[in-house]
């Protein structure tokens, strides 16, 4: 599938199922435009949709950073900018959030327009050498990935065995 179609089946997903994620609220284009110029990248285009749309957020401890306010937490500038100042980080890559283990999510970013993986950097005491895997082809994968993923836990098949 492309990103594109992916991320209309993540958005279509979410909302049949809202009151499982929480979501920031969109951002406004010139607030994105302002983090790729500090970030001095060019976010994918479904990424960017995302931002414009959900602004942020996720299920339990599976977070999308997004662009808040203040700059801080779950802030893709803030993220990124971090890892950028403990080492060798590479400057193509946007923190998306954290994996709940000490590693990372990160999409990397390319020329404008164009889609970039999302790897998973490997939790290490030197970021110089953090392993990079990729998990996803494309942003859209990776959120239609997360959503399905939180709305099976919380909704389990009808052939699923009972607990007794």
């Amino acid at each position: 599938m492309s990103s594109q179609s992916d991320l209309d089946d993540a958005l279509r997903l979410i909302g049949t199922k809202p009151e499982l994620g929480t979501w920031a609220g969109g951002v406004r284009e010139p607030a994105i435009i302002g983090a790729e110029q500090r970030l001095d990248l060019h976010f994918p285009p479904t990424f960017r949709t995302f931002l414009r749309l959900l602004g942020g957020g996720g299920y339990w401890g599976d977070v999308v950073a997004g662009l808040s306010e203040d700059g801080k937490g779950d802030d893709i500038r803030f993220l990124t900018e971090l890892e950028r100042a403990t080492g060798d980080f590479p400057p193509d890559l946007l923190v998306i959030g954290p994996d709940g283990t000490g590693g990372l999510y990160a999409i990397r970013c390319g020329i404008s327009g164009s889609e970039g993986p999302v790897l998973w950097a490997s939790p290490s005491i030197k970021p110089d050498q953090r392993a990079l895997h990729p998990v996803a082809e494309h942003f859209g994968g990776f959120l239609r990935a997360l959503v399905e993923e939180a709305i099976e836990a919380q909704d389990p098949s009808p052939d699923a065995p009972e607990d007794m």
